[in-house]
């Protein structure tokens, strides 16, 4: 991660309100785009999976809720493999003339705000489950596009990651039995 975003005991905190707060002035046409084909709808959810990623790195490693050091110290990566994708995620994008939403999705942000709320191994154990989701349902619609996906850089892309996503749920796994209460 660098350096400008350690540190920074507000950022996540600030991140995760300017996210909402998008969402409520973008409103619901720029949160859900139209339904398009799944190569589209694949790219969507993967853009508002990394934006709840960056959001829950940054808080992971700034806000020092927690007391497990797993946490703080697996997030730089997690913030730094998640910026990658989301570069990746709005260039073919781009390329497919496809406005990808301003905002994680509804039940990331609940997920990202009840988290935000607790404290020490409560707020570990949130962190963990929550990642542990995000990562989960990442993988399986990943695979999905790999297996039945018709656009070439989509899938590619799909490719691409699922190594990726993978390796975070391990590590995550691996901090687990660490930092639940």
């Amino acid at each position: 991660m660098n350096e400008s975003h350690r540190g920074s005991p507000g950022l996540a905190c600030s991140m995760l309100a300017a996210v909402a707060l998008g969402t409520v002035i973008a409103g619901p046409a720029a949160a859900s785009p139209a339904a398009g084909s799944p190569d589209q709808d694949y790219l969507v959810a993967l853009d508002q999976g990394n934006l709840a990623e960056l959001v829950a790195a940054t808080r992971g490693e700034a806000t020092h809720q927690g007391v497990c050091p797993d946490i703080p110290a697996m997030s730089p990566e997690l913030f730094d493999d998640h910026s990658a994708a989301e570069r990746d995620t709005t260039t073919v994008a781009a390329s497919k003339v496809l406005v990808l939403p301003a905002a994680p999705g509804q039940s990331q942000i609940d997920q990202e705000l009840a988290t935000g709320t607790k404290t020490g191994t409560d707020f570990d154990h949130a962190w963990i489950t929550m990642e542990l989701g995000f990562h989960t349902d990442a993988l399986a619609a990943t695979q999905r596009e790999i297996a039945t996906g018709t656009d070439q850089a989509v899938v590619a892309l799909a490719a691409k990651l699922e190594p990726v996503i993978r390796h975070h749920i391990e590590m995550v796994e691996a901090a687990a039995p660490n930092c639940s209460a």
